[in-house]
This record gives C-alpha cells, structure tokens and sequence, in this order.
C-alpha cells in the first residue's frame, strides 16, 4: 500500500498482521513496532481507522489518533476514547506540532 501511494521513503518500518503471532487488538504488532524503532512505548503514538486499531493502543497505552474514514466501516471510533479523531488526514500534522500530543 505504501508504494502504491509512493510514501514508503516516509516509513522506516512497514508490518503487516503477518509479522507477529497475535492480531490486532492484541498488541503485540504496536509493541515489536516500538523495540525495532527503539521507541518507549510512552513515546509513540498510534494512528488508526478501527476499532481493533484504538483497542490495541489502549491495551499498548501508546496515545492514538483516529481516523474517522477508511476500514472503520461506519463505527464510531469515539467510543474507543481515543486520543484524538482526525477527520482528514491533514489533520494529522497539526497534533504533533502542538500541546496535544507532546511526546518529549
């Protein structure tokens, strides 16, 4: 997918729910992320469009961004308390160069 949209030089780790045993909302996935980054888990921020995305963060307690378009099949992901919803991408941007998200 990320080739597909010509972004993976923006990515240095892709992994799929065939990387790890368990699936989302297992959050296995969030936590091999954070040890092959060397990133505390404190320190990361999930971005996701599904309730298994936001469940998984929580159960991580990494922060989480959602997005209200894409897989989330008409749920609504603010019964998930996440972090943040973004309505567009764009959005997103703005919620790492502010106080909302401040992971220093």
């Amino acid at each position: 997918m990320l080739q597909s949209f010509n972004i993976e030089k923006y990515f240095r780790l892709s992994l799929g729910a065939g990387s790890v045993a368990k699936k989302k909302p297992d959050p296995e996935i969030l936590f091999t992320i954070c040890k092959q980054l060397d990133i505390a888990p404190a320190k990361a921020v999930m971005v996701g469009d599904s309730k298994n995305d936001l469940l998984a963060a929580k159960a991580a307690n990494i922060d989480s961004i959602a997005l209200t378009y894409g897989y989330n099949q008409g749920v609504n992901l603010k019964e998930f308390a996440p972090t943040v919803i973004c309505n567009h991408f764009s959005e997103i941007e703005h919620y790492f160069s502010s106080e909302n998200l401040v992971k220093a």
